[in-house]
C-alpha cells in the first residue's frame, strides 16, 4: 500500500496531574499506521480513549509522550504555523456537531476554508463538491434550513473542496438516522481511495464494518485489529476487550 500517511508510535496521553488534580491516563502506548487508500475505523467501549486518540493523531491534542507522523513528518517538531498549514492544506476533520457557521449559506460554508486559504483551485471545486454530496439545489440554504444529514454532508463537501490527503471523522453518524448515516458513510468510503485515507471513530458496528481495518481500543491500548470484519465480529471483539478489562481489574 505504500508509505503510511499516518504513523503513531507508543502514543501516551494523560490529563491532570497538577496541584490537587490526579493524573488520568487515557492512552497507554498506542501504535498504529494508516496507508494510502485505507479507511480505518477505531471502535471500543465508552471511555476507552477513541476520540482522544483521534485528536492526538490529528494534532488537535498534544501527546504526553510517543510520536505521531503525518505524511512522514513528526507533528511534535512542527511549529504552530506549520501544523496549521498541514491542517489547512492536507488534512480534513469531520465533527459529529457539523461545525457549520449559522450565518453562512451551505455553499458559503463549503467555500470558507478555500477562501481563507486563498486557494482558487479549491474554490473551483465548491460546486462539484456540493454536487458530489447531493446538495446542488441546497447551496443557498442556511444550516438551520437543512436536516442533520444534510448538514453533515455540507461538512463533508467542505472537506472534499480542499482535497486533503487524510480525513479524520469523529462519530460523523452519531446524530443521524440510519438512512442519512449510510449516505455519509458512503461519502467517507469514497474519499478513501488512491492516495487519500480516512480515520473514523465510531460506536456504530455497521459503520465500522465498512472499513478496511478496524482497531478495537480498550483501556487506552489497541486490543485487537480486524480486517474487513462483519458487525458481529466487531461486537464480539469489544465484548472480549470488556471481559479482559474486568478480569484484570483495569478501569476503562
Amino acid at each position: 500500500m505504500g508509505k503510511p500517511l499516518l504513523e503513531a508510535v507508543n502514543v501516551v496521553k494523560s490529563f491532570g496531574g497538577t496541584g490537587r488534580s490526579p493524573t488520568t491516563l487515557v492512552l497507554r502506548g498506542v501504535d498504529l499506521h494508516v496507508s494510502p487508500g485505507e479507511l480505518v475505523a477505531i471502535v471500543g467501549p465508552s471511555g476507552s480513549g477513541k476520540s482522544t486518540l483521534l485528536y492526538c493523531l490529528a494534532g488537535l491534542e498534544a501527546c504526553t509522550s510517543g510520536s505521531v507522523r503525518l505524511f512522514g513528518e513528526p507533528i511534535s517538531s512542527m511549529s504552530i504555523s506549520q501544523l496549521a498549514a498541514v491542517r489547512q492544506q492536507s488534512m480534513g476533520f469531520v465533527f459529529q456537531a457539523y461545525n457549520l457557521i449559522p450565518s453562512l449559506s451551505a455553499r458559503e460554508n463549503v467555500a470558507l476554508p478555500a477562501r481563507l486559504a486563498r486557494d482558487k483551485t479549491a474554490l473551483s471545486r465548491v460546486d462539484v463538491a456540493l454536487s458530489a454530496v447531493g446538495l446542488s439545489d441546497f447551496g443557498q440554504h442556511s444550516p438551520a434550513q437543512l436536516s442533520g444529514g444534510q448538514q453533515q454532508r455540507v461538512a463533508i463537501a467542505r472537506v472534499l473542496t480542499m482535497a486533503p490527503g487524510i480525513v479524520f471523522a469523529d462519530e460523523p453518524t452519531g446524530a443521524l438516522d440510519s438512512q442519512a448515516g449510510a449516505t455519509v458513510l458512503g461519502l467517507l468510503r469514497g474519499i478513501a481511495a488512491d492516495e487519500r485515507s480516512v480515520v473514523l471513530v465510531t460506536h456504530d458496528m455497521d459503520a465500522a464494518s465498512r472499513a478496511d481495518r478496524v482497531l478495537v481500543l480498550s483501556d487506552g491500548t489497541i486490543h485487537e485489529e480486524l480486517l474487513r470484519p462483519e458487525p458481529i465480529e466487531i461486537l464480539e471483539s469489544i465484548e472480549r476487550a470488556r471481559l479482559k478489562s474486568s478480569t484484570s481489574g483495569t478501569s476503562s
